[in-house]
């Protein structure tokens, strides 16, 4: 529906996140399949290696849409979405962020890195993302 009302800024927002909650189930899959079937093969390190490509791809995609595609404004957001004119009408309690959907999708960037570092067991970086992802969901939950 949204690649019909040309609102390609969100389903590129929306093909980000889907990667991101697929490596996120194919990764805690595997941990699940192993504590469930000790006796089986083990298949956590196979696929937190897969996952992690997944992953990395879901951040890239992340880090393109802030670094490349929002500050040139190579997707335009579609004026006539009902849900761009709703977001409109919600009280911006943000101070650097001029649209609720930016504040969403930049909590979505810290969310993404932070699920990268903890695949690959990279503590300092794990808690250079986990820091600002914890305190904007905290701020997200007391605006909504």
């Amino acid at each position: 529906n949204l690649v019909y009302q040309k609102n390609y800024d969100e389903t590129y927002i929306y093909s980000t996140l889907l990667l991101w909650l697929c490596g996120n189930m194919w990764w805690m899959s595997g941990e699940v399949h192993d504590i469930k079937y000790p006796n089986e093969t083990p298949v956590y390190d196979i696929r937190n290696k897969q996952s992690m490509y997944i992953l990395y791809l879901a951040f890239l995609l992340a880090i393109v849409y802030f670094v490349v595609i929002r500050p040139f404004n190579y997707i335009k957001p579609n004026k006539t979405d009902p849900m761009i004119q709703e977001e409109n009408k919600i009280p911006q309690k943000m101070l650097c962020f001029p649209r609720f959907k930016d504040y969403e999708r930049i909590h979505l960037l810290f969310w993404i890195g932070k699920d990268c570092a903890w695949c690959m067991m990279l503590g300092p970086i794990w808690m250079l993302f986990f820091i600002p992802t914890y305190f904007m969901a905290l701020n997200y939950a007391c605006i909504t």
